[in-house]
């Protein structure tokens, strides 16, 4: 569903009145995430909440890997997993855990990180590093879906969305080791060498 939301969401255009222009359906063609197809799906899961296959996430997977906004979309999907989570959430973004610390606030968001990562990858192990600074995982369907390591961006968008919701931001999240590009697990981390914010 996220995927999808995000995919219908980049696609549509800044100003929706171009969709009503004489080439409609050349531009809804070009506009995957506008399709009958997508939005039926979107509508498909708000009503059944059932749970989809791992089949089908993966295909779906696939498909966005094709487009040249792959990772974008797949950053974006994150972010909303990550909203609709916290949301769900009984004790995190309220203001309890915004008065803690800074340190126990990036803790308690790399731990819920990888709680929602152990959803999105039954079966894969799942860790937050030692001084919880980041997280890894093996096998995951983010990295063996696609082709190429554009799937992991999924991550790069949750992570930093928690970060932000519990106001622990810092350095920027990186996907600095990925099973995709041939190394032995995925690990997101905050990016030392980089700038915070």
């Amino acid at each position: 569903m996220a995927i999808l939301t995000a995919l219908r969401d980049l696609d549509m255009p800044d100003d929706p009145g171009e969709l009503g222009l004489p080439n409609q359906s050349l531009n809804l063609r070009r506009r995957l995430g506008l399709s009958r197809v997508v939005l039926n799906q979107i509508r498909r899961y708000e009503a059944e909440r059932e749970d989809v296959t791992a089949d089908e996430v993966a295909s779906l997977f696939r498909l966005v890997d094709r487009r040249a906004d792959a990772a974008a979309i797949f950053e974006a999907a994150g972010h909303g997993i990550a909203r609709v989570s916290m949301r769900n959430q009984r004790f995190g973004r309220g203001i309890t855990a915004r008065l803690l610390p800074l340190r126990l606030r990036r803790w308690r968001a790399w731990k819920w990180s990888g709680s929602i990562a152990r959803r999105l990858c039954p079966g894969s192990p799942v860790r937050v590093a030692k001084g919880s600074r980041a997280l890894e995982i093996e096998g995951g369907l983010p990295a063996h879906a696609t082709d190429g390591s554009h799937g992991c961006a999924l991550l790069v968008g949750l992570i930093d969305e928690i970060l932000e919701q519990y106001r622990a931001t810092g350095p920027r999240i990186v996907h600095s080791r990925c099973e995709a590009r041939g190394e032995d697990l995925c690990v997101w981390a905050y990016d030392e060498d980089g700038d915070d914010g």
